[in-house]
């Protein structure tokens, strides 16, 4: 949509290519899950026990980040900012500094029910 704006706005590709690129840097994304996607047509790629969740999976239905027990709503929201704030090689995905404003964009797929997303 930025990009788009830009480019409409009569922005040359370069301002747009760069003000697009500022964006992608500053994105972080983080799943959960309580069971694997069903791809249809296709088994779950994992399992998950009753008593497990599934930090990081991939929307296609690819294996997570992490794998724990079920942990109340502020814990998982808790190791998903910490993953995607990590300053650890390999899981750094964006950096914020003391008073940064960040904006949450909460997403269930059509998959969860108002009520629990409310819980975030």
């Amino acid at each position: 949509w930025i990009a788009g704006a830009l480019a409409e706005k009569g922005c040359s590709l370069e301002e747009v290519v760069k003000a697009a690129q500022q964006v992608a840097d500053s994105i972080a994304t983080m799943s959960v899950s309580l069971s694997p996607c069903s791809i249809p047509g296709h088994k779950p790629t994992f399992e998950l026990a009753e008593d497990e969740m599934e930090l990081g999976l991939g929307i296609h239905g690819e294996a997570g980040a992490q794998r724990t027990k079920l942990l109340p709503a502020d814990e998982v929201v808790a190791r998903m900012i910490d993953h995607m704030t990590s300053t650890e090689p390999g899981y750094q995905y964006f950096e914020t500094n003391p008073g940064t404003e960040v904006a949450l964009v909460v997403n269930n797929l059509g998959g969860t029910s108002n009520l629990e997303l409310s819980i975030m």
